[in-house]
């Protein structure tokens, strides 16, 4: 049996993104615009990236290329950037929900989650909301756990980390698989009954 993860929401502690419209004046109306506070460039942030992925997805681009002509997306950020704890795939996810609803795309969860897929292995958790989920294969098999959120606080030092290196380096090196049963076994454990 493949490995697993649980994935859980921490209360509290989400960003906000907003459709603001482009000032008549912008000389850059026709480009994608994120107005936020962010350390990376545009072309390697994860909302440009789930753009690009909804854009090649879509028959329906010209709408999503006339609508990000007209809006930026305004970020008013709460997670931290680089601390591993999904801002940036629940930016994606989120960015993919509201094209969805804005331009009534019809796209189900399933087919936003596949196209999250192309721009992070976290992005379907988010995508689907679950409030905690057992999450295998590359990030694509999201199943709800129903459980009660655990009060989780977080602090993050002003060290910034790259989340997919983190895995690679953990898979490679630390990775200690265990036999199926014992997995079947935690995924029906508690998050709060686990050691």
């Amino acid at each position: 049996m493949k490995s697993f993860q649980r994935f859980m929401k921490v209360k509290g502690l989400y960003d906000i993104l907003e459709f603001v419209p482009k000032e008549e004046t912008d000389a850059k109306r026709n480009e994608f615009k994120i107005i936020g506070d962010f350390s990376c460039k545009t072309e390697e942030n994860t909302i440009y990236k789930a753009y690009l992925a909804l854009k090649a997805a879509n028959k329906l681009s010209k709408n999503l290329e006339e609508l990000m002509h007209t809006y930026a997306i305004k970020v008013t950020k709460n997670i931290p950037s680089f601390a591993g704890l999904g801002g940036g795939s629940s930016d994606a996810a989120t960015y993919l929900k509201m094209c969805n609803s804005v331009l009534d795309l019809g796209l189900s969860l399933h087919e936003l989650a596949e196209i999250g897929l192309s721009v992070g292995a976290d992005v379907p958790f988010f995508v689907y909301g679950y409030d905690s989920a057992n999450v295998s294969g590359i990030g694509e098999v999201v199943e709800e756990f129903k459980e009660e959120l655990l009060d989780i606080q977080t602090q993050t030092p002003n060290v910034e980390i790259s989340t997919p290196r983190v895995y690679k380096v953990y898979s490679e090196d630390f990775y200690n698989p265990i036999d199926g049963f014992k997995t079947e076994e935690l995924k029906q454990t508690s998050s709060r009954n686990t050691s």
